[in-house]
């Protein structure tokens, strides 16, 4: 008996030990010619149980790529709409920050103007000058200072 023909026969046995058992192991799927034996056909059923499950296999496992072809598009959708949101919250939040700056500018500038303007307006002041013992300014030097 040669190497090939005692691996078929071993084989054969494998898969009568499995049916016997009722074991949920599988062979790996073999060529058609690795199922036929090339010795007696008395364990024909045997062999046609083995071509009968490559196919079998065969169409679990294209079940089993096309569900992962199908899992492997819905993560890359997922992915890309999510790069998508976070492009659009980034562009939204420079957006803002641009506007934020703008309003510091512009509200800095608005800080400098009133600040000059005070700075000319305190040596003329007659509230800066009057005396610290009365609680309440003047109307007189009120009117002073709108005047300014």
């Amino acid at each position: 008996m040669s190497a090939h023909g005692a691996f078929n026969s071993l084989t054969e046995e494998i898969l009568l030990l499995g049916f016997y058992l009722n074991a949920s192991f599988k062979i790996p799927a073999m060529s058609d010619s690795s199922c036929r034996s090339p010795e007696k056909n008395s364990q024909s059923n045997v062999s046609e149980g083995c071509e009968g499950q490559g196919s079998e296999d065969e169409g679990k496992r294209m079940k089993k790529r096309e569900k992962n072809r199908v899992a492997a598009q819905k993560s890359r959708k997922r992915h890309t709409q999510r790069a998508d949101l976070l492009h659009q919250t980034c562009e939204l939040l420079e957006q803002r920050n641009r506007k934020l700056r703008r309003e510091v500018d512009s509200l800095s500038e608005e800080q400098r103007h009133l600040s000059d303007t005070l700075r000319a307006h305190e040596p003329l002041c007659p509230i800066m000058h009057c005396s610290l013992s009365s609680s309440s300014p003047q109307p007189d030097t009120m009117t002073a200072c709108r005047t300014f």
